[in-house]
């Protein structure tokens, strides 16, 4: 079938840098959540919106409303539903923020909540990538951030908080 708007389009505002994730698992709560920037004359900012395979959309919402310029943003590409029946379904997502030349990072369910993570990197970086979460591990869900500096560099996740990576 042809194309779907998921954004309306307004006078003055750019719509960029989209990006998708699925859902592994076929049931009636399965959806796509899409990610992009929205740019006005001042600032950008981050929105989303969840896709129904029936066509329905669903909340378009905005991660941060302050001034901040937030750019590039990047989804896991799975919310995770893992093989074990792990209901949690939530999406890892990274962004830039410009004006403070760092990386922010946020979680979405399917219920459309966000769970900021408070902890930047602190980073000049070029395109930032974020891995879908692992099933559970000892009660715990991994994800990853990789960004690149002089170096490739990864920061590991444990659920919502940043943990050291052992050598």
């Amino acid at each position: 079938g042809p194309p779907i708007p998921i954004s309306a389009p307004v006078s003055g505002l750019r719509k960029v840098n989209p990006d998708v994730g699925g859902d592994p698992v076929l049931d009636s709560q399965a959806s796509f959540c899409v990610v992009w920037e929205q740019r006005n004359a001042s600032q950008a900012d981050i929105h989303s919106a969840r896709v129904f395979l029936d066509g329905r959309v669903m909340n378009e919402r905005w991660f941060d409303t302050s001034e901040h310029d937030d750019v590039r943003p990047r989804i896991s590409k799975s919310n995770g539903k893992g093989r074990f029946g792990d209901l949690s379904r939530t999406w890892n997502i990274v962004f830039e923020r410009t004006d403070t030349s760092s990386l922010h990072t946020t979680q979405m369910s399917v219920d459309n909540a966000l769970t900021p993570i408070t902890e930047a990197i602190r980073a000049r970086v070029g395109q930032p990538a974020v891995s879908s979460v692992t099933d559970e591990i000892g009660g715990h869900r991994y994800w990853m951030v990789a960004y690149a500096q002089t170096a490739i560099m990864v920061k590991l996740f444990r659920d919502s908080e940043p943990v050291p990576i052992s050598t």
